[in-house]
């Protein structure tokens, strides 16, 4: 049997699990970062990336969180793709069979996963031209949207007191991470003043406005697109947004979250 040690080919085996954290680590570093719950989020460099790479940026930083033990699967959809970057989704499905047909990614039930043998040849890219270019134009159109006023349903949500919200939906509002539950407690306090539906940007308004917490929008947003068994997901009078209002599932993991909470503080 030959010595490896003494192989010269024996200077070609590498680990690849470790060759991959290490590549997905280069290739995300300044676009994603990912939360001690799973969740996925957009820093500074992202919106410089071509709309290519940012699906692709998505669905490695869903990869290092499967990787890493955060999540339960790497596979992620394109709604919930959609959700964190920003695009629009007839944008993602094209560029998700775009990357499917150069066998970059893999598709199970229309979730999308990059296999580890194709990290090596991925690269990232940014516009072409970035002070006339697509990509930061989409930029600058998003931050005027926050620029804009409030909506309607937001104007008659903040204004709403203490005793409306009740203590033990603040108490989870306050709680970190459960991003979903949080997202239907705002719903269940909106439609008990009458309203029905809420975007993750009304939603993540008031938690920032009225309960003081700081969270980010796409955290909200992922959840709700992945939340589907309990809310009801419709398009919003903002292009490309979705509204979204709680349905008895939804009514019922709240009354089950909420209850924990209370065993848990009363220990």
């Amino acid at each position: 049997m030959t010595n490896l040690s003494d192989d010269p080919l024996s200077q070609l085996i590498v680990n690849t699990e470790e060759l991959d954290r290490k590549k997905l680590a280069e290739l995300l570093d300044g676009y994603c970062a990912i939360s001690k719950d799973g969740q996925i989020r957009p820093i500074s460099n992202f919106p410089q990336l071509d709309s290519t790479s940012k699906v692709l940026a998505i669905i490695l930083a869903q990869k290092a969180a499967k990787t890493l033990g955060l999540v339960e699967t790497d596979q992620i959809s394109p709604s919930s793709i959609e959700e964190i970057s920003g695009l629009p989704g007839g944008t993602v499905r094209v560029k998700l069979m775009e990357l499917r047909q150069q066998r970059i990614v893999d598709s199970t039930k229309g979730s999308y996963s990059i296999p580890n043998h194709s990290i090596i040849h991925v690269r990232l890219n940014t516009g072409q031209n970035p002070k006339k270019g697509p990509v930061l134009s989409r930029a600058k159109t998003h931050v005027t949207k926050t620029a804009k006023p409030d909506s309607e349903e937001l104007k008659k949500l903040l204004p709403i007191n203490q005793e409306q919200i009740g203590e033990k939906r603040l108490n989870l509002l306050l709680s970190p991470g459960k991003y979903l539950e949080r997202a239907l407690a705002v719903l269940t306090i909106a439609r008990e003043i009458g309203i029905e539906a809420l975007t993750p940007n009304d939603i993540t308004r008031f938690m920032k406005e009225k309960i003081r917490v700081n969270v980010i929008r796409e955290n909200i947003s992922l959840a709700l697109g992945r939340g589907t068994k309990y809310v009801d997901r419709s398009p919003s009078t903002q292009r490309g947004v979705y509204s979204y209002r709680i349905m008895v599932s939804g009514d019922q993991l709240l009354e089950r979250a909420l209850k924990i909470l209370s065993q848990n503080e009363g220990k």
